[in-house]
């Protein structure tokens, strides 16, 4: 009698097959645990663990598969009842420690972003005349300017400033009371006359603050410096077409983009 082949025998018990479909439903799998993270915010590292799964779990396809892949009632081996549960037990701890692990990460990192919140903020309001010239010149694709063809920029009067920045700053103050943030702002004359010799906003974010002479300025230590700068322009603009006075201030992606962490 002929022996067949091994590669014959894979066949005959159609482990091929088997092996395919179980790539696919796995692939499968996976894809709809990363829509699901995508969709739904489930943590990002159920994929991983799903991947580690598949495959921890690919001994025990094959045993079945090599031992009742064929056509008719296969009875249970002595391997089959001894390896299969242990490779179940052996993938089941993997995953559950592995969770257990991540779960320990993500707490990890969220105490240290809750350590590393920012909790102080220095709200500059400015309608300097020096700035003009600035506003004009598009530094970026997020800069707001205007065309000095079309708009006339000026400053606005101090004691119309003054009024905004009281307004807004008591606006923000009662907003944020009892959640552990501090504002300032640049009330004190020596604070305004400062912040106002700094650059253009723009400038002054690629260059970087002056942490040294700011904490000298607001008399804090250097690390008690507040933590996020933002600068709010606030000036006249005044249209040649329709000869309309307006206020205006910059959109909200431009005080993201003043904002000065360090």
């Amino acid at each position: 009698m002929q022996k067949k082949s091994f590669i014959k025998i894979l066949v005959e018990r159609r482990i091929p097959q088997i092996l395919g479909s179980y790539l696919v439903a796995g692939t499968s799998l996976i894809l709809f645990i990363e829509y699901l993270v995508n969709k739904y915010q489930f943590p990002s590292h159920y994929p991983t663990l799903a991947l580690f799964a598949l495959i921890g779990i690919l001994p025990s396809v094959i045993i079945l598969s090599y031992f009742h892949g064929a056509p008719g009632k296969d009875e249970w081996t002595k391997i089959e009842k001894i390896g299969i549960p242990i490779n179940v037990m052996f993938i089941t701890g993997i995953l559950f420690f592995g969770d257990i692990i991540n779960i320990w990460e993500l707490d990890s990192n969220v105490e240290k972003k809750i350590q590393e919140k920012i909790d102080s903020y220095y709200i500059k309001f400015t309608s300097n005349q020096n700035y003009i010239d600035d506003i004009y010149i598009k530094y970026d694709d997020f800069d707001l300017h205007f065309n000095s063809n079309d708009d006339s920029i000026y400053s606005i009067e101090n004691s119309l400033l003054e009024k905004i920045k009281k307004q807004c700053f008591n606006s923000l103050n009662v907003k944020f009371l009892n959640k552990r943030i501090d504002i300032f702002s640049n009330f004190n004359p020596l604070h305004i006359s400062t912040m106002d010799s700094l650059d253009y906003p723009y400038k002054a974010y690629r260059a970087g603050y002056p942490v040294n002479e700011l904490s000298r300025l607001l008399n804090v230590e250097e690390n008690n410096v507040p933590k996020v700068f933002m600068d709010i322009l606030i000036y006249y603009k005044k249209i040649y077409i329709q000869v309309k006075k307006k206020y205006f201030m910059p959109t909200g992606a431009e005080f993201v983009k003043m904002g000065i962490f360090h």
